[in-house]
Order: structure tokens, then C-alpha cells, then sequence
């Protein structure tokens, strides 16, 4: 039997007077519910005002395997005066064993009639309940976000990295392998002659081929190699190709025959060291690139509030997304005259991302996405149009209301566009959702000051 003095360990009932809890009593059903068994069901209706006397209840969100906040004894739950929540958008389950008073919510009216001072105490509860859920959420959008960028930019960085790698370990062996051959070369040939030659493999210019000529080019010089009596000349021949050599540049050299697989042994690991060192300085810069696109991005040690490259952004955005591009057509509609406005740059960049980040989602990562800037009466407007199905008029409206999302479930919380929404307000500025003929089109209107 529950007792006043038990429920006034309820925070919210600790000030209620000796006949307020007994009228609660009077008025509740005493319940009990083992470890692990689920009494708020995702999907249905709050019926009920859970007191919890004793144990803890955890939430889930539905479809997800973490408890997203726990409730614990001394606290309420469940169903509250004023609500207008019709259905729950998750569960509760005992994580311990429960005890608590339950008050139907037909019994509300007169309980608030009975005891007018719970009325300001259940706001409260209210109101804190839906600012602790607003913070989970949008916790959770921002880190699913953080880590789709973290996935996207560990698989941008990891192709440079890997290529620099292998280019160097190659490297390191290429240039002994050069090393070998020019203390043979110093041996065979006059200092003249090694001077001439390597003034020749200066002036050595690579060709623009196509895929057929190249292999064409490669399979004479293995063809000439071999008539010369070398060895793995197609081992060698790709190489000479790739830096402009031919068979006819080679024959010009006139190199006597007895130095002549040496010359090539040393020429080909010559080339091949610059062309390992070109690979290793691309794969660098690519990952220089890629850290300063995220530097730009998050505007890493600059003051919150900055002139901001629209375009700029714009890029560095389609950098950190560049893994999810390859079967995505980008076109860019770019006012040339477009100018800087003051802005706060890493709020924009998310807002960005967010849109660049649902349209590749609409269209599945392979179809058109279109991004448009141009100077509307001193207003900045951008315009991500993608080629993806489009919205329907009946949910339009709807795509800016915090945790109204159309992808399924786990793959976000429907806060991007709340999000995004909220970060142009706070530029004073707006954003809406249409659908044209070719897809969807978000347009993004930002005073210049």
C-alpha cells in the first residue's frame, strides 16, 4: 500500500499537503513491473502519469538499440496534463524493478480542479522534458552529421595517404636501383657522353595519348627492347612511355650495343623516380587540399563572424562530400560578380552540407545536383537543385518541423532542415523547399549585411 510519506519523495509532489497525496492515491493504481519489461510502447497513445516510486525506466527511440534518457525513482513519466503528444515516438522499459502510482489521464481535470498547485509543477516538468529531448536530438543529428563527414573525409584522406605511401616505398627502391646503374654508367661511358645523355632525358617532354596510343607506344618500345636483347622490356616499357620515350628517340642516342641495357636500366629508373616523386607530391597536395577544405569548413582560428566566400564554402562543402560524387554530375551556375557577406562562416557551412548532404540522399548518389548563386536586390541567394524524385505538395510544408524526416529510421532525426531553418533565420535571412520538373529545389535567400 502506498503511503503519503512515500510519494512525497516525488519531487513535484514533496510540497502537496497530507489529503492532496491521499486524494492522488485514492485516485491512482499502484503498479509493479519487472527488469526488462516495456510498458511504454512505441506507437501507442499516453494514457498514463507514471510516479515512479521505486527503479528506473529507460527510453528508446524506435528502431534504436541505446536508451536515449533514463528516469529514475522520485521522478515522473508517461502521459502529463497539457501534453498534446497523441502517440509515443519510442518505448520505456524497466531497467530495474518498478514501483510506482499511476494516474489516468481521464482523471486529470479533476486531479488539477483537486490540487491547483501540481498544475504549475507538471509545466515545468513538461517543459523540461521537451528541452532535454530537444537537446538529445539535436546532439544526434549533429553527430550523425560529424560522423558522415568524419567517414567521407577518412575515405578522401585514405586514397592520397595510401598512394604516397606505396609511391615512397617504390621510391626508396627506384633510387638505389638508379644508384647501381649510375656507377656502372660512370665506368662505361666518357663524362662527355653521361652529360649528353642526361642533357637528351632533360628535354624529354611527356605526350598527351589517348588509352590506344599509349598502349601502342608501349608495346613497340618492349618490341624494340627485346630486339635489342633485354630483358622484362615490358616491365621497362610502361615507364618510358609514360615520360614521352619512343623507339625512334631511343636509336637516336646511338649508344654503343655494350652499353646500351645499362643506359636503359639507368634511364628507366631515373624517369621513374620523377614520375614517383610526381605521385607523391600530388598525393600530398591532395591531402594538403583536403585539410584545408576542412579548415575553411569549420573556420578553424578565425573570429565567429566573417566576410564569407559563398562559393568558397560551397566547394570546400563538395570536397568533404567528394566520396559520395562519382556518379553525380555537378553543375555550377555561379554569379561571377557575387559578393562576400558577413556571416557567421561555420554555421553556414553546416546549413551546406546539410542540403548538398539530403539532395545526394534524394538521388541516391548518382544524378544531376545543380548549385546556383546569384544578387537579388542586395540579397544573396543560393539555390541546390538535385534530380532526385521530388517532394510532394502534402509534406512540403512540413520539411522545416524539428524530427519530421522521410528517410527511414536511423538515418537521421529529422533536424537538418530545423536546423539549417534556424541558422538563416539567425542571419535574418530564409529559406524555402520547392519541386520543379527536374527534382527539388532548396532556395537560400542571406542579406548582405
Amino acid at each position: 500500500m502506498i503511503t503519503s510519506d512515500q510519494l512525497r519523495t516525488v519531487a513535484v509532489l514533496a510540497e502537496l499537503s497530507d489529503s492532496d497525496l491521499e486524494w492522488l492515491i485514492a485516485h491512482g493504481q499502484e503498479a509493479e513491473y519487472q527488469a526488462g519489461e516495456v510498458f511504454i510502447r512505441d506507437g501507442d497513445a499516453p494514457e498514463w502519469l507514471y510516479i515512479l516510486l521505486q527503479g528506473e525506466v529507460e527510453f528508446y527511440w524506435a528502431n534504436s538499440s541505446h536508451a536515449i534518457y533514463i528516469t529514475r525513482a522520485g521522478e515522473v513519466v508517461g502521459a502529463l496534463p497539457h501534453s498534446r503528444m497523441v502517440r509515443y515516438n519510442g518505448s520505456g522499459r524497466a531497467a530495474l524493478p518498478v514501483r510506482s502510482l499511476n494516474i489516468h489521464r481521464d482523471v486529470f481535470p479533476a486531479m488539477l480542479a483537486t490540487i491547483p498547485a501540481l498544475d504549475a509543477k507538471l509545466i515545468g516538468v513538461m517543459t523540461d522534458r521537451v528541452r532535454s529531448i530537444t537537446q538529445l536530438n539535436l546532439r544526434e543529428e549533429k553527430l550523425l552529421s560529424l560522423g558522415k563527414l568524419a567517414a567521407g573525409l577518412a575515405h578522401e584522406l585514405n586514397n592520397p595517404a595510401a598512394a604516397a605511401n606505396r609511391a615512397a616505398a617504390q621510391f626508396v627502391e627506384t633510387a638505389a636501383a638508379l644508384e647501381r646503374h649510375s656507377r656502372v654508367m660512370a665506368r662505361q661511358l666518357e663524362p662527355e657522353q653521361f652529360d649528353q645523355l642526361c642533357q637528351q632525358v632533360e628535354r624529354l617532354h611527356p605526350r598527351i595519348l589517348s588509352a590506344f596510343e599509349q598502349s601502342e607506344l608501349e608495346q613497340n618500345l618492349s618490341d624494340w627492347l627485346e630486339d635489342q636483347g633485354m630483358d622484362q622490356a615490358w616491365e621497362i616499357a610502361p615507364t618510358l612511355a609514360e615520360a614521352g620515350v619512343s623507339p625512334a628517340w631511343l636509336e637516336a642516342l646511338q649508344l654503343p650495343d655494350e652499353v646500351l641495357t645499362t643506359a636503359v636500366g639507368w634511364l628507366e629508373a631515373h624517369l621513374r623516380t620523377r614520375l614517383l616523386a610526381q605521385e607523391i607530391a600530388l598525393s600530398t597536395q591532395r591531402i594538403s587540399e583536403l585539410v584545408g577544405a576542412v579548415k575553411r569548413y569549420t573556420y578553424m582560428d578565425q573570429s565567429p563572424k566573417q566576410e564569407v566566400d559563398i562559393h568558397q564554402g560551397l566547394e570546400d562543402t563538395l570536397t568533404l562530400h567528394h566520396h559520395r560524387l562519382d556518379s553525380v554530375t555537378i553543375q555550377r551556375l555561379y554569379d561571377p560578380n557575387l559578393p562576400r557577406i558577413m556571416a557567421f562562416g561555420g554555421e553556414l557551412n553546416q546549413v551546406w552540407s546539410n542540403l548538398i548532404g539530403n539532395a545526394l540522399d534524394a538521388m541516391e548518389d548518382s544524378g544531376t545536383l545543380t548549385l546556383r548563386t546569384v544578387l537579388e536586390h542586395e540579397i544573396v541567394v543560393v539555390e541546390i537543385t538535385d534530380s532526385g524524385p521530388g517532394i510532394s505538395a502534402e509534406i512540403r510544408g512540413k520539411v522545416f518541423d524539428p524530427f519530421f524526416s522521410t528517410k527511414p529510421p536511423g538515418k537521421g532525426a529529422g533536424l537538418g532542415l530545423s536546423i539549417s531553418n534556424n541558422i538563416i533565420r539567425q542571419h535574418k535571412g530564409a529559406i524555402s523547399v520547392g519541386s520543379t520538373a527536374s527534382g527539388t529545389v532548396v532556395r537560400v535567400s542571406l542579406p548582405l549585411v
